[in-house]
């Protein structure tokens, strides 16, 4: 059995060999790794020996941090919207067409 990071064939836990009798019954079950969650659990269960080889794969995704609470935190610093900044520059811009009119 192998334990990969998802799309690769990185390891994340040692390989296990299992030995048994062709016809034997055996079960596989998955391994829990810190920071990682199953992605394919349900090939967990009882196969049986056979002549040929089997190799049984078992895939793993980070589990990543949380997104932050707030979208205007960027590396701790908040960003606070000023409200009515766009308004005054407009209106200033305005008074001051009119007034080189005059």
């Amino acid at each position: 059995m192998h334990y990969y990071i998802e799309n690769t064939t990185n390891e994340l836990a040692d390989e296990k060999t299992l030995h048994g009798l062709v016809g034997d019954i055996f079960s596989v079950e998955a391994s829990e790794i810190d920071g990682y969650e199953l992605l394919n659990a349900d090939i967990a269960g009882e196969y049986n020996y056979s002549d040929d080889a089997q190799t049984i794969v078992f895939y793993y995704r980070e589990i990543l941090p949380p997104a932050p609470d707030n979208p205007n935190t960027s590396d701790g610093v908040k960003v606070i919207p000023i409200a009515g900044f766009g308004a005054i520059l407009v209106f200033g811009l305005s008074f001051i067409a009119k007034r080189r009119r005059s």
